[in-house]
């Protein structure tokens, strides 16, 4: 045979086609979610924490206002801002019915600390008394002190 008649009878060879990308595996679906829920997670998480943030900044805000305020209602501010901030963060204890000595050791659990039943912290008592500080600067340091703790 010959072999110019033998290659005349071969047909021509066809490429086949090139590899789509689409559809993609399964994996990279997965993939794809789970990297939009871990980003979009840690979204909401910054979200947050700004917020949260922004409320303490507000507080130390409002907290050296009222100190550097030296009027007659400082220690009623301050009251209010500490309640304020003791019923925004503790909503499930009863903290709008608290008074007195009682008002005050609530205060030290949640803070930590025994500065207002012992110490210049208990002048927040004198709020329907004299409704002045005697030490201002070692008051607002107990009740940043507490702010830190909470907040």
């Amino acid at each position: 045979m010959d072999t110019n008649a033998l290659l005349s009878q071969l047909k021509n060879i066809h490429q086949p086609n090139g590899v789509s990308i689409f559809p993609l595996a399964p994996g990279w679906y997965i993939l794809t979610v789970l990297i939009i829920c871990i980003v979009g997670g840690l979204l909401w998480w910054i979200f947050i924490k700004n917020k949260q943030k922004r409320y303490k900044l507000q507080i130390y805000s409002l907290l050296t206002d009222i100190q550097s305020s030296n009027s007659a209602e400082m220690l009623s501010d301050a009251s209010i801002l500490i309640k304020r901030v003791a019923i925004m963060k503790f909503p499930q204890e009863a903290v709008h019915t608290l008074f007195g000595d009682q008002w005050l050791e609530f205060l030290d659990k949640t803070g930590k600390t025994n500065e207002f039943t012992n110490g210049v912290g208990r002048q927040i008592l004198n709020i329907y008394k004299t409704g002045h500080i005697e030490n201002p600067d070692e008051f607002f340091a107990c009740v940043r002190k507490w702010l830190g703790a909470v907040l």
